[in-house]
C-alpha cells in the first residue's frame, strides 16, 4: 500500500507539484519579460520619433523655437527669483 504524499500529482508520472510550479513560474516569468521587452522597445521607438519631430519642429521655425526658449528661461527666472 501507498501512503499518500500532498506533493506528487495522482497520474502516476512521479511529477512533483512543486515542479509543476516552478514550471509555471518560468513560463510566467518569460511572458513577462517579453512583455517588458515590447515595452521597451515601443517606448524607445515613441522617444525617437519625438526627439525626430522636434529637431524638425526647431530646423523648421528657428525663431519660433528660440522665442518658446526665451520664455521658458523667463518663467524659470520669475519662479525661483524669490527663493535665492
Amino acid at each position: 500500500m501507498t501512503s499518500y504524499d500532498p506533493d506528487r500529482i495522482g497520474d502516476g508520472s512521479g511529477e512533483t507539484r512543486a515542479h509543476k510550479l516552478r514550471e509555471e513560474v518560468s513560463h510566467r516569468v518569460s511572458e513577462a519579460q517579453e512583455a517588458a521587452e515590447a515595452a521597451r522597445r515601443e517606448i524607445g521607438e515613441a522617444a525617437k520619433r519625438t526627439s525626430d519631430e522636434g529637431t524638425r519642429f526647431v530646423r523648421e521655425n528657428p525663431g519660433l523655437a528660440l522665442a518658446g526658449a526665451l520664455g521658458v528661461g523667463i518663467l524659470i527666472g520669475l519662479a525661483v527669483r524669490g527663493r535665492y
